[in-house]
């Protein structure tokens, strides 16, 4: 506007007075808004132009930070002298209109508009900042969650087994019950299969997470190898994993060394058969396998459950037997435990000083050694806690023989027409032998097989147990030494039946039984739930000898009658009356047939009756069925004396033990 008022006035000063005048006016109000702080119109052509303060032609001039009703300013008009009232030290810019002759120059003030873009590209930089942070962080959290967490996930994995190779993280059980769930594909439909593996086929979405991605993949397959590893060692080969893993040399790892030195050790040794294996073997030849592993699922189990804080482990499965360990501890821990626990028992501070060594006579140290020789041989019963963790060693075995009645996958080999002979129903057995002492855990092999085990006589003691479990027709054998850590509810419920010397030995050995049988016994109608046994296993007490309804079940045919008869027939064996012990075991065996016949539970048994009472009946059948349903100890004590004419032998004179010649 001003460009065209200047262009129009022309030569005419007048009307460019007033113009200019009004115009200044105007701008007076509005240059707060327009920040215009200099106006020039050229050319200077009126002399009012160089009456202006700055003199230089300029219309007018206003500091933004000024009074807008003053007019300071310099300029040149014709005398080259500079005025004071430099206001052009801000942030100026210029705008020029030209047409023809006339020129106008402009100048505002652009110090806020730059101050705003300041902080406007201030505030941009920041969001830029924060921006670029978010998307690091992003990609961080990637990084942390695919790589990094996955990386430190597998340390761990390491380190923990190479701590402990026998524990069990979160995610293998998880998948272990899930395997067993995907186990159970096997009774699905062959159709149903086929549509379920059609659908994930054809489903994309569900092959991706079903693959994962690769740190996943690493992940689950460090976790297979090391539970793969923990299965196929055991918990011998847990110092042979530990100790490799934790193998370095100048901080590096080194090679794999299967040949470590072995550990000596105490522990509850425990051997598990299928009974009658080899007619097994030969009757279902390759699917033999599929037998033995649905026994070994119950049996694993079991022994797992019971056992303390995963100390019942299997350590071997050889064909029909498995041999279970519960690990107590290494020679030198339990010697540390025991000395601890003593220490506790001594209440006078001079009393404990002795034992740790605090008073420096000879006295003391006389003390001291014989106290660490006293150590060197070590009784199991002295441990504290061991009879609470005997009990769930026999539980565990007692349970697994309840559970093979109560295993769904079982069922099928009853009805098995090559097992059963064609003639009948098949029962799988299982027979236990169990004893306690030490043994070396270690490797035995060499770099191109490695076999981890235990070495000692007292393993060999647990598989004589139950090898002698067929001569005495019962399922469970208990050595003398496993019988004395019991507690003694559970010592209550066992039956001294025999006292012999093992083959290799000369030391006399008392075995126990547990009464247990099946026949006749709906162990169904006392199945529980997974969760519920564990719970049961998790709040064991010793009066679970007398309430558990499995135990009660399995051992109901005994009676104090029995008991007793049976009780003064074994005494007078051991003291050499034989002609009043045969007697006596006699009734006891009269006692056990008539108990089970009065039962009614057996449908064979019921169907002879009286006839099965009937000790002179030679029937086939009842003879056959007095032999099941009799007991097995007095059958074996009255054929062994009967055979010497029921007259104890002189040379050796007869001390109440006899050789047990068989393994």
């Amino acid at each position: 506007m001003l460009h065209k008022l200047n262009v129009d006035a022309g030569l005419d000063c007048d009307y460019l007075q007033f113009i200019t005048t009004q115009w200044n006016q105007s701008a007076l109000t509005h240059s707060k808004y327009s920040r215009v702080v200099r106006a020039n119109l050229l050319p200077v052509r009126c002399k009012f132009q160089c009456d202006y303060p700055n003199g230089d032609g300029i219309t007018f001039l206003y500091g933004v930070n000024l009074d807008l009703n003053s007019t300071t300013g310099f300029g040149m008009c014709g005398d080259g002298v500079a005025k004071e009232g430099d206001v052009r030290s801000g942030a100026l810019s210029s705008t020029v209109f030209e047409d023809g002759d006339f020129k106008t120059e402009v100048e505002h003030d652009s110090t806020d508009i730059i101050r705003w873009l300041n902080l406007l590209s201030f505030v941009l930089q920041i969001g830029l900042g924060l921006i670029i942070h978010f998307a690091l962080d992003v990609l961080r959290s990637d990084v942390n969650r695919l790589v990094i967490v996955s990386l430190r996930r597998m340390l761990k994995i390491v380190l923990r087994y190479a701590q402990n190779p026998l524990a069990v993280t979160p995610a293998q059980t998880l998948k272990s019950k899930d395997d067993e769930t995907n186990n159970n594909a096997s009774t699905t439909p062959l159709h149903d299969q086929f549509n379920n593996n059609h659908a994930s086929t054809n489903n994309p979405a569900n092959s991706e997470d079903h693959l994962g991605s690769e740190t996943t993949q690493l992940i689950a397959a460090v976790e297979k190898i090391t539970a793969l590893l923990r299965k196929c060692w055991g918990v011998a080969g847990a110092g042979i994993i530990s100790a490799n893993l934790k193998r370095t040399l100048n901080g590096d790892p080194v090679g794999f060394n299967p040949t470590v030195a072995g550990k000596g050790v105490y522990a509850l040794f425990g051997f598990v058969g299928i009974n009658d294996f080899s007619h097994i073997l030969k009757s279902l030849d390759q699917d033999v396998v599929m037998l033995i592993n649905d026994v070994a699922k119950v049996v694993h189990n079991e022994i797992f459950r019971w056992g303390h804080r995963d100390h019942g482990q299997c350590n071997k499965n050889n064909g029909g037997t498995f041999l279970m360990v519960y690990r107590i501890g290494d020679f030198k821990t339990v010697k540390e435990n025991r000395k601890i626990a003593a220490d506790l028992m001594f209440s006078s501070p001079v009393e404990r000083g002795v034992l740790t060594g605090g008073a420096g006579s000879a006295s003391s140290r006389r003390k001291n050694n014989a106290l660490e020789e006293k150590m060197n041989s070590i009784k199991l019963i002295t441990l504290p806690g061991i009879t609470g963790f005997t009990d769930r060693a026999l539980l565990g075995m007692l349970k697994s023989f309840a559970g093979i009645r109560k295993e769904e996958s079982l069922k099928r080999w009853e009805s098995s027409f090559e097992l059963g002979a064609g003639v009948g129903a098949y029962s799988v057995e299982l027979i236990f032998g169990l004893h306690a002492g030490w043994a070396v855990e270690g490797a035995v092999g060499s770099t191109y097989k490695v076999d981890a085990t235990y070495l000692s006589p007292h393993v060999n003691m647990a598989s004589r147990m139950m090898s002698a479990c067929k001569q005495y027709g019962v399922f469970v054998l208990l050595s003398q030494e496993f019988e004395e850590l019991l507690s003694k509810e559970a010592k209550d419920s066992l039956r001294h039946i025999d006292t012999v010397y093992v083959k290799g030995s000369s030391v006399a050995q008392r075995i126990y039984t547990y009464d247990v049988r099946h026949n006749g016994v709906d162990f169904f109608l006392l199945d529980r739930t997974e969760e519920g046994a564990d719970k049961e296993a998790d709040q064991y007490c010793p009066e679970i000898w007398s309430r558990d309804q499995d135990l009660k079940a399995m051992r109901d045919h005994i009676t104090p009658e029995f008991a007793e008869a049976f009780r003064i027939g074994r005494q007078n064996y051991l003291d050499g009356n034989w002609s009043t012990a045969v007697k006596k075991l006699k009734e006891a065996n009269d006692i056990m047939i008539q108990n089970v016949v009065d039962d009614g539970n057996i449908t064979e048994v019921a169907m002879y009756g009286r006839q099965i009472k009937d000790r002179t009946n030679q029937n086939e059948n009842v003879c056959r069925l007095r032999h099941e349903i009799g007991d097995g100890p007095c059958e074996a004590l009255i054929s062994f004396m009967e055979k010497q004419d029921c007259i104890p032998p002189v040379e050796p004179m007869w001390e109440g033990v006899r050789p047990l010649m068989n393994k």
